[in-house]
């Protein structure tokens, strides 16, 4: 992400506002072999209508990045995180996930800080964990 321009960070990374805020993943459903399309969407963690799995996994080796698609621009992930979104994916409909990785800004060192300060209200408080 170093190499990315604030234009695309900012479509991105919107500014995470309210009380406990934090992005979800909407992963876009594709056959196994499909390319990863995702979509950001900022929330609440008390918002009644949050659905989504928070996801547990050790972040992998910088060796072999792998690309998809998120809210239109193509982001470069560990090899670890894409595995994980091939896993969960499904070929029918979306699904909702959080993935530290990707929905908390790892550029921004003040939302990558208070964001690691709510994992815990973030694991407990969704109904599955991955």
């Amino acid at each position: 992400m170093d190499t990315w321009n604030s234009d695309i960070l900012s479509s991105l990374y919107t500014p995470l506002l309210g009380n406990n805020p934090l992005r979800v993943l909407r992963l876009e459903p594709g056959a196994r072999s499909s390319p990863i399309i995702c979509q950001l969407i900022s929330t609440h963690l008390d918002a009644t209508d949050n659905v989504f799995i928070a996801t547990s996994y050790t972040w992998g080796s910088l060796e072999d990045p792998q690309q998809i698609q998120c809210n239109g621009c193509t982001m470069t992930v560990q090899r670890n995180a894409f595995d994980l979104l091939t896993d969960l994916r499904l070929p029918g409909q979306s699904r909702t996930i959080w993935i530290d990785a990707i929905c908390i800004n790892q550029g921004d060192l003040s939302e990558r800080s208070e964001q690691v300060q709510m994992m815990h209200m973030i694991f407990i408080g969704v109904p599955k964990v991955s």
